[in-house]
């Protein structure tokens, strides 16, 4: 990595100190920043930071430019980043998985982060969560925290502590793993390519892409990631290959055949983990062909759930419209919601009884071929 004009005043002692010392100030004043003012004190945490990075560089007597390198960036690292960034969403669904199924209180962890967010003004949430960490955390951790490492001979070294501060820093058990991961990764950007734009950029989209239900208004299922962990591994099966296709762009080389084999192999091992561990629980639980008539124009039949959990509904018929509804009589989902001609998609099913129901609307002598099957994943 390229090193600083004054790199012997930049101690790998005093990187660590400095990366310790930012860990106890959010600990403390951050906290009690965002405790008293939410999103408005997790901004003025972010701009601190931001101080402290540009102050240190002042005190080491070195140009701002060389702490924080601003390049241009080609259409052919941009493509590469791209692909970083989409193996990146993927590696994180996988972690995510991981995370919920070895420490369970990492769940109870993601729902106060939503709750913490919801409610605000989307302007404030953008800036607080997505603009001001990219720049300010990129700022303190890729500029001015490694550059006291700049001087380190390996690189995976770097990138490895980087990974591991990043992590500690997050001050977060059941995300350290996430973080720990996306830290690497944005050190390992910004020691190949020694600009700073790469890894804020893929910071930015990062938080984006999390907070981009609460942009949209979306109304998250609750679910517990726990349930389905291989399911993760299957969604996350990409991204290994994505990850030699971005590098090979961003350093602007043929990828090796040995790096090609050992992505291809994760790839495949997350592959065939996600498959093999998605089973039938329950099955198929109607499968009919009826006559509806104009005096009954809709069936419905009775179905139980013997064990909750997460499960993919799929819901069909070839007329009229079809749900799922609980034994309260509360719609959980419809065609109309899905908006097609059936139901597809992920639910959490508590244990007892459910309703699916099938109506042909003004039609009459209507044949319908009816198909509803519940698959849980684990």
């Amino acid at each position: 990595m390229e090193r600083l004009t004054e790199q012997k005043s930049w101690k790998i002692s005093q990187g660590i100190a400095l990366q310790f010392f930012a860990i106890l100030f959010i600990f403390f004043a951050g906290a009690f920043l965002q405790l008293r003012l939410g999103l408005t004190g997790l901004c003025i945490t972010e701009i601190i930071l931001l101080l402290m990075a540009v102050t240190v560089s002042i005190i080491h007597k070195t140009p701002l430019k060389e702490v924080f390198p601003v390049k241009r960036i080609s259409l052919r690292e941009a493509m590469g980043l791209v692909f970083f960034i989409i193996g990146g969403i993927f590696l994180n669904v996988v972690l995510l998985g991981i995370s919920m199924r070895l420490i369970p209180s990492a769940l109870g962890e993601s729902s106060y982060i939503q709750s913490f967010v919801s409610g605000y003004n989307p302007i404030l949430l953008f800036v607080s969560v997505v603009l001001l960490p990219a720049v300010c955390e990129e700022a303190l951790e890729r500029g001015a925290v490694l550059s006291h490492f700049r001087a380190v001979g390996k690189d995976y070294v770097i990138v490895l502590v980087m990974g591991v501060f990043f992590g500690l820093f997050h001050l977060s058990p059941g995300r350290f793993l996430n973080t720990m991961c996306l830290g690497a990764i944005l050190s390992y950007l910004m020691v190949k390519k020694n600009n700073i734009l790469f890894p804020v950029i893929f910071h930015f989209a990062n938080n984006f892409i999390s907070i981009l239900p609460s942009f949209v208004g979306a109304n998250s299922v609750e679910v517990n990631p726990q349930d389905y962990t291989f399911a993760f591994c299957f969604m996350g099966a990409m991204a290994p290959l994505l990850f030699v296709a971005g590098n090979s762009l961003l350093l602007q080389n043929k990828p090796g055949r040995i790096k090609v084999l050992v992505a291809t192999a994760l790839s495949m091992l997350l592959l065939f983990m996600g498959v093999g561990g998605l089973y039938l629980r329950t099955g198929r639980v109607v499968d009919d062909s009826i006559m509806l008539t104009s005096i009954v124009r809709e069936r419905v039949y009775d179905v139980e759930v013997t064990q909750s959990g997460v499960y993919l509904v799929y819901i069909s018929s070839d007329s009229g419209s079809c749900a799922l509804f609980d034994g309260c009589g509360d719609e959980i989902a419809s065609d109309e919601k899905d908006k097609g001609p059936h139901v597809l998609g992920l639910y959490h099913l508590d244990e007892g009884m459910y309703s699916v129901a099938y109506d042909v609307g003004d039609s009459t002598n209507v044949e319908v071929n009816l198909d509803a099957v519940l698959i849980e994943l684990i």
